[in-house]
């Protein structure tokens, strides 16, 4: 997505994903994706989704890395979880 800034892309793109917080947020309308319809998914199905078919690059690693861990584990941590790797696979 291009646009200026303050335009509402990230919020957007976490609209489709499905992580903003439900409490403080209402998706109207058809988001769709391979003949799915997104907003209405079981959440299990969206986990499956997200990752494997659509993600998200957020910009400020201070927001969206753990600075405790390596970059390289949590980014094997992903694969573990999405791929069923193990950890010396995820880690090569």
């Amino acid at each position: 997505m291009v646009g200026e800034s303050g335009s509402g892309k990230s919020v957007t793109a976490l609209s489709i994903l499905r992580l903003t917080p439900p409490s403080s947020s209402k998706i109207e309308g058809s988001i769709e994706l391979h003949g799915k319809e997104l907003p209405t998914l079981p959440k299990a199905e969206m986990r499956h989704i997200r990752g494997n078919d659509i993600a998200m690059n957020f910009q400020e690693p201070m927001t969206s890395l753990n600075p405790v861990l390596t970059t390289g584990f949590q980014i094997a941590e992903a694969l573990i979880l999405r791929r069923g790797l193990l950890r010396s696979e995820a880690s090569a």
